[in-house]
């Protein structure tokens, strides 16, 4: 329905500004007819209009539609680049920038976002890979019990584990210290 909306606005042409752009955002999402809808306008665009295609990984989209896009790859900012920008601009320290850094996934919008929320004592998580924790059966279970009733909690230990299992990944692969976050 979106995409038809899109179709039935693009013959006029804007009065102030030019070209008229059309951002589709998560663009992989798109159900096979709105993926096909918006292939038909694309294959034959009016002079004023830009479309921006966004997917995070191009395999998802039809064949055509990437056939009949210029793809233009983002990369993110590095490390140093997020760490710099939340010390500067917005005071943090190098450690809680860093940290923030590793749970936003090194991406920036997240990575303000946080900066903005409260900072939590230690995360409930944290304990479930202490010395302490793994030699005592009992204290696991206290600790997944308090995480299974916290919603919020489980996430970010699934959000932690995640990160750790990539850090795991990244440097049996390449021993490059700079590929892990933790």
């Amino acid at each position: 329905d979106q995409i038809r909306e899109v179709q039935a606005a693009l013959p006029y042409q804007p009065l102030v500004a030019s070209p008229r752009v059309v951002l589709i955002p998560d663009a992989p999402l798109l159900r096979l007819d709105g993926a096909n809808a918006l292939l038909k306008t694309i294959e034959e665009p009016p002079s004023h209009a830009l479309f921006i295609v966004i997917a995070p990984q191009r395999e998802r989209l039809l064949p055509t539609i990437v056939s009949r896009c210029q793809a233009i790859r983002c990369s993110p900012p590095s490390q140093e680049a997020v760490i710099e920008h939340l010390t500067a601009r917005l005071g943090l320290s190098a450690e809680r920038a860093r940290a923030l850094f590793i749970q936003a996934q090194g991406r920036i919008g997240p990575a303000i976002q946080a900066a903005s929320a409260p900072v939590d004592a230690s995360p409930p998580y944290e304990d479930v890979g202490a010395p302490s924790t793994i030699a005592d059966p009992m204290r696991l279970l206290d600790v997944a019990q308090g995480i299974g009733k916290d919603q919020e909690a489980l996430r970010s230990l699934l959000a932690w584990l995640t990160l750790w299992l990539r850090d795991v990944l990244a440097w049996r692969l390449t021993r490059d210290p700079d590929r892990v976050l933790h």
